[in-house]
């Protein structure tokens, strides 16, 4: 899902979803997205965000952390643990206003593998998703068998 990133080059097109119950907001940054060719879809409830993950793959989830009636970090979780389980999972982000170093780690600790402050622009899309690209990289390096791993020993003569 996530190879074509290998090069992140801008011209790669990705697949997103931006679950957040403010319409308005989930889609003006929806078209920013859109403006630049990729896909995106808007889901405005766990529900509605976890049927779409079941139909169609996609590169990433932008979840708003805060909800008018229930906890945005409990919304999260629930959709974390959900995406623990799925064969090729979905890297979740946290997309809020605020900025507060508590909803930073809250949102780390709710399964979000990074935080990014709206509006989403390209380029903050592009950054994520570039670091996303060198965490799963970095991760597959360490997590590789050791015949796989590049070998960077080097003779020194004394």
């Amino acid at each position: 899902m996530l190879s074509h990133f290998s090069s992140m080059n801008h011209d790669a097109k990705f697949r997103v979803m931006i679950l957040d119950p403010n319409s308005d907001a989930a889609r003006d940054n929806a078209q920013r997205i859109e403006a630049e060719g990729h896909e995106v879809v808007i889901v405005q409830t766990a529900a509605a965000a976890l049927m779409q993950l079941e139909t169609k793959p996609f590169d990433v989830l932008f979840c708003e952390l805060f909800y008018p009636e229930q906890d945005g970090f409990e919304v999260c979780k629930s959709i974390a643990k959900v995406l623990e389980n799925k064969a090729m999972p979905v890297p979740m982000m946290a997309l809020t206003h605020t900025q507060n170093p508590e909803h930073i780690r809250l949102s780390y600790q709710s399964g979000a593998v990074n935080f990014v402050s709206k509006p989403l622009t390209l380029p903050k899309l592009h950054a994520a998703m570039s670091l996303l690209h060198h965490k799963q990289k970095k991760k597959a390096l360490f997590s590789a068998p050791p015949e796989a791993k590049p070998n960077i020993t080097h003779k020194i003569k004394l």
